[in-house]
């Protein structure tokens, strides 16, 4: 199982899917309202989410720009 941390990796394939399916803004909807604002919440307290949060960005950009 991947550390809770980097499940957000998992979550990039889950949005190809939805985008694929339903379209590029459902697939960003999903990944900056439902994962990302989740990732945030957790960086307040912890440090490997904090850190996996510029990454999480970065895939953003790099799938759908």
């Amino acid at each position: 199982m991947a550390e809770q941390h980097r499940i957000w990796i998992e979550q990039f394939g889950t949005a190809v899917g939805i985008s694929d399916e339903f379209g590029t803004p459902n697939a960003l909807e999903y990944l900056a309202s439902e994962k990302f604002l989740t990732l945030l919440e957790a960086a307040k307290t912890d440090s490997d989410c904090r850190a996996e949060s510029l990454a999480f960005v970065g895939k953003i950009k790099s799938i759908f720009e």
